[in-house]
């Protein structure tokens, strides 16, 4: 005799669709809050950006959508109400950003299935990529961080790192210490009552020559008005950093300093390939004036979050924009590089307290600071600043330079 076992389809039924909604309202959370996450950097570095931005606003259409979607197929007259409505929808998109979200898979990215698939391919940064050989035309160990890559030929005894703002920056105050209430360490200097900083080696300088260097290594970013271009402006030379330049120039020879502004466009048109063209704008300026001894690379820093937003502050009376010093970790004068810009970072806080964020390391790079112990690379202002705030900054970074060097010369 058959016996025939009846399963109850009504109960598994239910019970399905309990989980399912389940696991779909927990979806819908964890893209809102990964989505809240993502869209709130926003990377102006080039081309890059551009795509990134494409990115944000296909996946907060997505995530816009993906409520409805569950709505619908949990209640199959709304569906078809909706559909009458608005016409058929397509789901494609929520499906692939649910993938994406679990197992951390870009879709227009390949190389992140092996990253979801391989650990150690996750730890692999590709900012590790340096632009320099020696001039056997080998990569060195000093040439890369941990990844070795192939890289374009340039100038024999050429060593650069690049910039890519992606990389993890890491926050850090003067000496590496914090403010005490006892006695400052030997050979520290009270700049500020809040601050101690070792004051830097005694720096001759020849005042009736050029003494002072100000370039570009990132010439067209931009600041508002000019957004173009993900803020990036070959032509509108009055909205970029070489207009700041021009003005802080002008605030330096006030102060009775020789300056030299070489306003080569070096990121342009290979934005990666910047600090080996810089590179070569450098060594010929201090090769031509031996006289040159402090350097200021002037940027606009590439990165806004909601933390960065108020990037700006009142100075008599005058909206200002913030700056920042940022240090390459990988050069053999770390040590003096830190030194100054501790040192010019304490000096700030104690003439205009707020007006200098503290200083970033980035341990894979140089930046080309290794050709000078006073080698300032400098961000002022962000892309939320207008240009004018920018160059009002030009006014106060003088007189803090102005200050530091009556310190250290000889």
């Amino acid at each position: 005799m058959i016996r025939i076992k009846v399963i109850e389809v009504k109960k598994c039924f239910k019970l399905i669709t309990i989980l399912t909604t389940i696991l779909m309202f927990a979806l819908f959370f964890s893209v809102l809050m990964v989505e809240v996450k993502d869209t709130s950097v926003v990377k102006a570095n080039g081309i890059e950006t551009a795509v990134k931005m494409d990115r944000i606003n296909q996946d907060q259409d997505i995530h816009d959508n993906i409520f409805v979607m569950m709505m619908n197929k949990a209640i199959p007259l709304m569906d078809v109400m909706y559909e009458e409505t608005y016409g058929a929808k397509d789901y494609k998109g929520i499906m692939k950003l649910a993938l994406s979200r679990l197992i951390h898979f870009d879709y227009q990215d390949p190389k992140t299935l092996l990253q979801a698939q391989i650990p150690i391919v996750r730890e692999i940064d590709p900012s590790t990529a340096i632009q320099s050989v020696n001039g056997s035309g080998k990569i060195t160990s000093d040439d890369v961080a941990e990844v070795p890559v192939e890289i374009p030929d340039v100038q024999p005894n050429t060593e650069v790192e690049d910039d890519q703002h992606s990389t993890t920056e890491v926050p850090m105050t003067p000496s590496d210490s914090q403010p005490t209430t006892a006695d400052p360490m030997p050979g520290l200097e009270i700049v500020s009552s809040m601050i101690p900083a070792k004051m830097p080696n005694k720096l001759k300088l020849d005042t009736k020559k050029p003494t002072i260097f100000i370039f570009h290594t990132h010439a067209t970013e931009s600041y508002l008005p000019e957004s173009g271009g993900n803020f990036h402006s070959l032509e509108n030379r009055k909205y970029t950093v070489r207009y700041v330049g021009d003005r802080l120039e002008e605030q330096l020879v006030k102060k009775g300093y020789k300056i030299i502004h070489d306003d080569t466009v070096h990121d342009h048109p290979s934005y990666e390939q910047s600090y080996v063209r810089s590179l070569e704008t450098l060594r010929k300026n201090l090769k031509e004036q031996p006289s040159l001894k402090i350097v200021f690379d002037v940027h606009r820093d590439a990165v806004m979050n909601q933390d960065q937003a108020n990037n700006s502050l009142t100075i008599n009376g005058e909206k200002v924009a913030k700056f920042q010093l940022i240090l390459g970790g990988k050069n053999d004068n770390y040590d003096q590089l830190k030194t100054f810009a501790d040192y010019f970072y304490a000096k700030s806080e104690s003439m205009y307290p707020g007006l200098a964020k503290k200083s970033l390391m980035k341990d894979y790079a140089k930046f080309n600071q290794y050709n000078s112990d006073y080698y300032l690379l400098i961000e002022i202002g962000n892309i939320s600043n207008h240009v004018d705030e920018a160059v009002r900054t030009t006014k106060y970074v003088a007189e803090i330079m102005d200050a530091v060097i009556q310190d250290i010369k000889e």
